[in-house]
């Protein structure tokens, strides 16, 4: 088994002189190390129509046709390449095969630029596909030696409910690199992090909805150290990251780095709710480890937690489960430990880290005190301590605050407690219908609820943001029983909200916002169901861990209908809208939801409204919740029961 310890570490330290394997070397060990695809006669598959073939240039049926979902045409050798893998097939052979005087540069050759394909082919056909190659290829060899693999883990950075962008969290993948023998252990912070993501060029969060949405970004694989990431997710935005460690062969590994190679140029139509950065990088450790089945297990809309779980439906692929506490997580797991005198010292601290203030006698306190003042600035301020000067004044606060700990002679105790409920493939699924029956003032009516994704308010929060609302594609329908009549009460393209605890600690505000229609009475428009845009903010009062939540938020609601009463003749109305929103955990499988909103509609031909809703859902499973709910105002009500199934 000689060829592993290339595989595992290219820079063979075994033989006389050290240095690095030679290019050739390095493809023959990984080709003696794959088993060859035969079909169940034996004969070889016809290789334009083998799998990983169609997976490795990411074609998809198209009618009666293939589409590959790479968009920039020049990343295919034939020119009908992306929507022909039997054309692209023959062009690499023809190109792999070309002399290595062909180009000036050795890293444009087709054997430098598609390297996973050479090792595909070779292992097929028996023989190099490029004899002539260039005898090395500088910069796949600089990417080889910076991967250094010795495993694979995907990660999940958790929800971010302050930016709509990372409400969904984040998944990529992270090459583990070969352990630096100094040490004798593995340094995490120094592997190779590899995430998809739309090259938005810092846009807003209105543009970036918008372009998200339609497809008009252009998304990229991206190699960074797994520090940055670390810093971005863990310390920036303060996002809980879980690491699942994966079990690939040190074949399918190193495949899987070549393969990566090829993708640093493809460039990619980014979809917000379909070929986002969850999407393409399962694609692409599909294509690398062919045993695997990973994409048929998503839903149309892809949600980073539904890729975990898509991992688990192949049994044996997650080896190990980590987590990695953000730096908020840390800093209130040392605050909530605190007694009420030590949580205001740290406040006292944070203001003026000099002050001569009355610490807790126990030097235990007293440390972890500090230590909790040190994390709130780290958390406060991330920004200007990376990139302020060294005399920048929140960067003297902090060498203050590490002057002071470092006089109390007590180890850091920071072991925050895994919270397992809380991994993403726990989540209930993404999918929602429910049947509903009723009355609605005074008449019998039925309900008919679908939702394609992913989290209401009051679904169980297992694995979801709790205090988090994210709803995509959600509509309502409706029967009264009496009439025979059926029609729409609600359509939601998009329905956010997060609810974001205010503190001294932190002085978040809370948001949220729709598009969608909904069905409203109204003198001059009754029961017509009207285009809607919601949005709003506001303060949010939490208890522990979010299990009760009380919201204020306010902002302008805007209602369209030929025949809407609103402004003059032209059907459009533009409300004021103040809503309280309450959120109770009655017990771990019970939830309750309300919200009272007062509508106003100034020089306008609508009086005040006053609205009310609520729901209470009992989760019978993770499949299944019962609930009741029911809306009021001055136009009616409606009062309904029912159950919702999730899949």
């Amino acid at each position: 088994m000689h060829w592993i310890q290339f595989l595992i570490n290219p820079r063979s330290s075994d033989r006389k002189g050290g240095g690095r394997i030679g290019p050739r070397l390095f493809f023959v060990a990984l080709v003696l190390a794959f088993p060859v695809a035969v079909d169940a006669a034996g004969a070889a598959e016809p290789l334009h129509d083998d799998p990983q073939w169609l997976r490795m240039g990411n074609w998809r049926p198209h009618g009666n046709a293939w589409l590959s979902e790479v968009d920039n045409r020049d990343w295919f050798l034939a020119p009908s390449g992306r929507r022909s893998p039997s054309s692209e097939l023959t062009a690499t052979r023809r190109a792999l095969a070309l002399p290595a005087d062909a180009v000036t540069d050795p890293n444009l050759h087709p054997a430098c630029r598609f390297p996973a394909r050479r090792v595909w082919l070779w292992q097929r056909d028996g023989q190099d596909p490029a004899p002539q190659a260039p005898a090395n290829c500088p910069a796949l060899q600089k990417f080889i030696d910076r991967a250094d693999p010795v495993g694979v883990t995907m990660v999940f950075s958790g929800y971010y409910i302050g930016d709509p962008a990372s409400a969904f969290g984040h998944t990529f993948l992270r090459i583990d690199r070969n352990p630096k023998r100094t040490q004798g252990e593995r340094q995490e912070l120094l592997d190779l992090g590899v995430d998809f993501s739309a090259q938005t060029g810092g846009d807003g969060p209105l543009a970036y909805a918008f372009k998200g949405m339609s497809g008009a970004y252009t998304g990229r694989f991206n190699f960074l150290p797994y520090y940055f990431k670390v810093r971005e997710y863990s310390d920036y935005e303060s996002r809980d990251i879980w690491e699942y460690r994966l079990s690939l062969r040190p074949d399918e590994l190193l495949f899987l780095v070549l393969h990566l190679w090829e993708l640093s140029r493809a460039e990619y139509d980014y979809f917000f709710f379909e070929e986002n950065c969850s999407y393409h990088i399962l694609t692409a450790l599909e294509a690398a480890v062919p045993r695997i089945d990973l994409i048929r297990h998503l839903s149309e809309i892809v949600a980073p937690g539904d890729t975990i779980k898509a991992l688990f439906a192949n049994p044996g692929l997650v080896t190990n489960v980590n987590y990695r506490p953000a730096l908020g997580t840390q800093f209130y797991w040392r605050y909530r430990g605190l007694s009420s005198v030590g949580r205001d010292v740290v406040l006292d601290l944070f203001d003026n880290p000099g002050a001569d203030v009355g610490f807790p006698d126990s030097a235990t306190e007293q440390a972890r005190v500090l230590d909790a003042v040190i994390d709130l600035v780290d958390l406060r301020f991330a920004d200007e301590l990376v990139f302020g000067a060294a005399d920048h004044p929140v960067a003297i606060t902090r060498h203050t605050l590490l002057s002071r700990r470092a006089q109390i002679a007590v180890t850091s105790y920071a072991t925050v407690p895994r919270p397992d409920h809380e991994r993403p493939e726990r989540g209930v699924a993404p999918r929602q219908f429910g049947f509903q029956s009723g009355v609605r003032d005074g008449d019998p009516v039925q309900q008919l609820y679908v939702q394609l994704g992913w989290h209401h308010l009051a679904d169980p929060d297992d694995g979801l943001p709790r205090l988090g609302e994210v709803r995509f594609i959600e509509a309502e329908l409706e029967l009264n029983i009496t009439s025979r009549t059926p029609w729409v009460n609600r359509l939601r393209f998009v329905d956010l909200s997060t609810l974001a605890p205010f503190s001294r600690v932190e002085p978040n505000l809370s948001w949220t916002g729709a598009i969608g229609a909904e069905r409203i009475r109204d003198d001059r428009c009754d029961e017509c169901l009207a285009g809607i845009a919601q949005l709003g903010s506001g303060l949010t009062a939490a208890g522990v861990r979010g299990r009760g939540a009380l919201a204020f938020l306010a902002g302008p609601n805007l209602l369209w209908h030929e025949d809407l009463a609103g402004i003059g003749s032209a059907g459009l109305r533009i409300e004021a809208v103040a809503e309280l929103l309450l959120r109770l955990e009655l017990s771990q499988d019970t939830t309750l939801v309300g919200r009272l909103r007062g509508h106003t509609s100034p020089w306008q031909e609508h009086p005040f409204l006053v609205s009310s809703e609520s729901r209470f859902s009992w989760h019978v499973g993770k499949a299944v919740t019962l609930d009741i709910h029911g809306r009021t105002s001055q136009t009616g009500y409606v009062l309904t029961g029912g159950a919702k199934f999730y899949y």
